[in-house]
């Protein structure tokens, strides 16, 4: 058994939902259990689970004191849960996990040794969705020398950038450790939303912070399970949560008073995150009834909230609450949009210096990715003349298609044709950069996102 004099003086609460999660919840169990830091409370709330979830907790329970477990009569939801979860808490800081996703190793020692040296109100590290064979392999995302200099080295406010830098920060729990005196100085829970419910706590949380500050570390310290069966809550996301959690959000702006710049990140987060639900819903009926709700009142209703304030907002944004309100769900113009897009629009002499300086040297250079972000990146390279040798996918399904001109290659046929190889998405770079490595070549890969700053 584990010392239980820490009782009273815990340095992190760690905060777990569960709702029939036998499959693996042992392996996130364990996670927590064997971290390099040993000071924390691990609080398990059973949501009213029908599968064995109970007794494995229980069995956990028996061997490690650092354990407590609270059970729900029925189900109640995540949102409850966590709620419940931090009522009890007696950590100097909280932190998030779901019961099917695990942390690296050192994540709590790293994430508290940064949160007491800078004495942030929020510490941030990387996370990334894998599959499950993967998700126990050590993984990184690298940052830049700029990004680590402004987010790394200093802490930093949402109030110390452009507005439109707020979208670089996700708006889940499970990659932040939060300082629960800031939490409950501020009076903010989880929302009982479906999904997105942790949206509203996140969000006013980051535009509340005056202390910000991200682990200087390239290992991903939390792995979020992917799925895809159909039985789970995420399968069936409801999209109109997303517009529940931002009118929320801009009613408590409203009632603490909030300045112009708040409501102008506010707004950004408003455009991106709907695009994101409408582009997620795997439902079409459902996504263009939440357009139709959109068009007709939602984005008026979330406008309204800024009052004078929304006259400051970018012009920008302004054109994507237009487009709502526009154009037509099968049209699918929101799909051509996404945060990628718009660094790239923002950024344009930077990225066309990049390839320039790359094919004035001599050497040819091509994209890895054919989706979203790929076909994006490759638009941007067509309007700005940037011509391409090579678009490489490993999705055999796009392979051989054509898009934008452009023939779809597998990583076999376009080694020969590139010297320079740009990754349109940030999750698949490490695993991009493997596959030169173990083919022999000597490509350069490049992450674009850490050329604009995203990642």
């Amino acid at each position: 058994m584990v010392n239980d004099l820490y009782e009273n003086r815990v340095k992190i609460s760690v905060i777990m939902p569960l709702y029939n999660a036998e499959r693996y919840l042992e392996e996130s169990l364990e996670s927590v259990l064997r971290q390099t830091f040993s000071d924390f409370e691990l609080i398990c709330i059973n949501d009213g689970s029908t599968d064995n979830t109970a007794n494995i907790l229980e069995s956990y329970l028996e061997q490690d004191s650092r354990i407590k477990v609270l059970s729900n009569e029925e189900r109640f939801g995540a949102a409850f849960s966590r709620n419940k979860g931090m009522s009890v808490a007696k950590g100097k800081y909280l932190s998030f996990l779901d019961g099917d996703d695990i942390f690296d190793p050192s994540m709590l020692e790293l994430a508290f040794e940064n949160a007491e040296r800078y004495q942030s109100d929020i510490e941030m590290f990387s996370a990334k969705h894998v599959p499950s064979d993967k998700i126990h392999q050590l993984l990184y995302m690298p940052h830049s020398d700029e990004y680590i200099n402004r987010y790394c080295n200093r802490t930093f406010t949402l109030k110390d950038s452009n507005s439109y830098e707020s979208l670089i920060w996700s708006l889940e729990a499970w990659n932040k450790l939060f300082r629960r005196e800031f939490v409950f100085s501020n009076g903010i829970e989880f929302q009982n939303l479906s999904c997105c419910n942790d949206v509203y706590f996140v969000y006013m949380l980051l535009l509340l912070a005056e202390r910000l500050h991200v682990v200087n570390d390239n290992r991903i310290m939390v792995y979020v399970r992917d799925h895809s069966e159909v039985s789970r809550i995420s399968y069936h996301r409801d999209p109109r949560c997303v517009y529940y959690a931002m009118e929320r959000i801009g009613t408590e702006l409203q009632q603490r008073g909030a300045e112009a710049y708040l409501w102008c990140c506010f707004y950004w987060c408003i455009a991106y995150s709907i695009i994101g639900e409408v582009c997620q819903c795997r439902d079409s009926e459902q996504a263009r009834t939440f357009c139709k709700f959109m068009k007709n009142e939602g984005i008026q209703n979330l406008i309204s909230l800024g009052g004078e304030f929304y006259k400051s907002v970018d012009a920008y944004v302004k054109e994507l609450f237009g487009n709502f309100l526009t154009k037509s769900y099968e049209s699918e113009w929101y799909r051509k949009e996404n945060v990628l897009k718009f660094f790239l629009t923002q950024n344009q002499d930077l990225v066309e210096g990049l390839f320039k300086s790359y094919q004035d040297s001599g050497k040819k250079i091509g994209i890895w990715g054919a989706g979203l972000n790929g076909q994006i990146l490759i638009h941007f390279c067509n309007e700005h003349k940037i011509i391409l040798d090579a678009v490489i996918d490993c999705d055999k399904g796009k392979q051989n298609t054509i898009f934008e001109g452009y023939k779809i290659s597998s990583f076999e046929e376009g080694i020969n044709q590139v010297q320079v190889i740009v990754v349109a998405s940030q999750y698949i770079y490490e695993d991009v950069k493997n596959t030169i490595e173990l083919s022999g070549g000597t490509i350069e890969a490049i992450d674009i996102n850490q050329v604009l700053q995203i990642s």
